[in-house]
């Protein structure tokens, strides 16, 4: 109950602000068509009414199984990109990476997990525990609350064990605003509810 109620106020937090996030949200939509993965079989789109004036419909996607060889390099190279990632996770954990980087940045803890709309109680053990075990939402967060480009964001979620993937859109839309360097998790929530997509905080 309580999620729906959150999901419908990032609906009308759009619909208050669409003349200024119309634009942004068919950069999105543009930048998702274009760097999708279109031999797995998804398909992506934008709803056309999301966008008018009309009512707030969600995304539909559709999926297949990969069959040609094509399709299955794209499958193996994303394998591939999981075991890179998992080998930079034991040699250098997340939690490590992550003070190192808020050394070198200037931030303050608190700035930090404040900008990643991260509990502090969460915050904590993340950074106290080497071996905690974060979701893929909480260090995508955390990422953006540091304020990283898209291959520093690459890297420190890697030590978490995660990758961007170019065939699930919320990873295509968060790869976005790293790489616009867009940082405002308000803002990248409405745009993921937009898209039918779950909020950063599950939500």
């Amino acid at each position: 109950m309580k999620k729906n109620m959150i999901r419908r106020l990032y609906e009308l937090r759009y619909k208050l602000s669409r003349k200024s996030k119309r634009p942004l949200a068919l950069d999105i939509d543009a930048f998702v068509r274009e760097n999708r993965k279109s031999d797995s079989g998804i398909q992506y789109s934008l709803s056309a009414d999301m966008l008018s004036e009309g009512g707030f419909k969600p995304v539909q996607e559709s999926a297949g199984f990969p069959a040609s060889p094509e399709q299955m390099e794209a499958v193996f190279k994303e394998l591939d990109r999981f075991r890179a990632a998992e080998e930079k996770r034991k040699t250098e954990s997340f939690s490590k990476r992550m003070q190192m980087l808020i050394r070198e940045k200037g931030y303050t803890e608190t700035e930090v997990y404040k900008a990643a709309h991260v509990d502090r109680k969460l915050f904590s053990k993340i950074a106290t525990k080497p071996d905690y075990s974060l979701s893929k939402n909480t260090a995508m967060s955390l990422a953006l609350g540091l304020h990283l480009d898209f291959e520093e964001a690459q890297d420190l979620i890697g030590r978490a064990g995660f990758s961007f993937s170019r065939s699930i859109r919320k990873d295509l839309i968060l790869e976005y605003f790293f790489r616009k360097r867009y940082y405002n998790i308000m803002d990248i929530n409405t745009m993921l509810v937009l898209f039918g997509e779950r909020t950063l905080d599950g939500r």
